[in-house]
């Protein structure tokens, strides 16, 4: 099967840009739930928290269609805010700010790497301690759980969710 640029992240949740037709295809008759991340703009870390303020019901969707998949099931999230939903899934799965930030960095060199206009090294590594800082002001300023379940998200639907991430 191909899986263009899916990412695993854990073995149940995949990143990804959304899919083509025929991947699309091929991971429905594989059982695979797709959940589409919204786009808002404006874009990257930095607006985070205004895209969660915009949207709380968009994205609390997200989490819930990942909490009400089939046990067992794999779940490709695929979309703009990709890095925004992980980065909040890793909180919620209690993996450390710093392997975060390094997980996210990598990701943001990788596309770099496959980029129509690539930054040079040095453009990009002031790119990505941009971008690294605002994701740690993200994360350090967002109460992921308490955000979702006053967005929402059951309370059964946190724990599911944190009981599947646990597993992973």
């Amino acid at each position: 099967m191909i899986w263009e640029d899916a990412q695993l992240l854990g073995g149940q949740v995949y990143r990804s840009r959304p899919p083509s037709d025929a991947v699309r295809e091929q991971l429905i008759e594989a059982g695979v739930t797709g959940v589409e991340v919204p786009e808002e703009e404006p874009g990257g870390p930095a607006y985070y928290g205004e895209v969660l303020r915009r949207a709380p019901g968009r994205i609390t969707s997200v989490f819930a269609q990942i909490a009400d998949a089939e046990p067992g099931s794999e779940v490709l999230v695929f979309g703009d805010r990709t890095s925004m939903i992980a980065a909040m899934l890793q909180t919620l799965a209690g993996k450390p700010v710093a392997d975060i930030l390094d997980e996210y960095e990598d990701d943001l060199r990788a596309l770099n790497s496959v980029a129509a206009e690539p930054l040079d090294d040095a453009a990009l590594d002031l790119y990505c301690a941009d971008a690294c800082l605002a994701m740690v002001a993200f994360l350090g300023s967002t109460d992921i759980a308490g955000y979702l379940t006053a967005s929402g998200l059951t309370f059964e639907q946190l724990a599911r969710l944190r009981e599947l991430l646990l597993q992973l």
